[in-house]
Parts: C-alpha cells; sequence; structure tokens
C-alpha cells in the first residue's frame, strides 16, 4: 500500500461529511505527531472496521437471499400442476420481497 502527502490546505474546496472530516483531521494530527491524531486515526479505523463487518454480514445474508430465490425459482420451473404452480410463486413472489428488502437494506448502509 502506498500513501501520498497531501497538503491538508486542499481539503478546504471539497465537500465532505463528519466522518471524512474526523478523517482528515487525523491525518494531519499524526503528521504533527500528537497522542490526539494516534486517538483519532483509532477512531476513524474503528468506524472503517465496524463498517466492513456490517457489510460482509449483509453480503452474506444477501448472498443466501439470493440462493433461497434462485431454489423457488427452480421449483417454480420444475412444476407440472397448475395448483403446485401457483403454491411455488407465491413462494418466489415472498422470496424475491425478502431478498428485495435485504438488498435495500444493504444500499442504506452503504450510504449512510
Amino acid at each position: 500500500m502506498e500513501f501520498s502527502v497531501v497538503d491538508p490546505d486542499s481539503w478546504a474546496d471539497t465537500d465532505v461529511d463528519e466522518d471524512e472530516e474526523t478523517d482528515m483531521a487525523a491525518v494531519s494530527a499524526v503528521s504533527a505527531g500528537t497522542t490526539e491524531g494516534v486517538r483519532l486515526v483509532d477512531a476513524a479505523l474503528s468506524r472503517l472496521d465496524s463498517r466492513v463487518s456490517d457489510l460482509t454480514h449483509l453480503q452474506t445474508t444477501l448472498t443466501r437471499k439470493a440462493d433461497e430465490l434462485q431454489r423457488a425459482m427452480s421449483d417454480l420451473e420444475a412444476s407440472k400442476e397448475s395448483t403446485d404452480a401457483n403454491q411455488r410463486f407465491q413462494i418466489v413472489k415472498e422470496r424475491a420481497t425478502v431478498y428485495r428488502v435485504t438488498s435495500m437494506a444493504m444500499v442504506n448502509k452503504l450510504i449512510l
């Protein structure tokens, strides 16, 4: 991994959220060699680790829900009776809804 030196004054022109401002302050403080900078970097890394953990969990859940939806769709395609097909179609609709809700939760987590 390669780090580049960034002039903190160049950050003033960009639109950043509160976490990014804290992260930038941490970089500035660490470059000055203060213990406050180390604390800020630790806090930023902790937040990043938490977000990665949450996203990993959501991705695992999303993969599992996608597999369930795919199995339900395969069962629907394989059904031969109309009553059986109706029941399987309802299952596919339910699984699709669960998949959609899970994927939206993942998107919302990325945004926040």
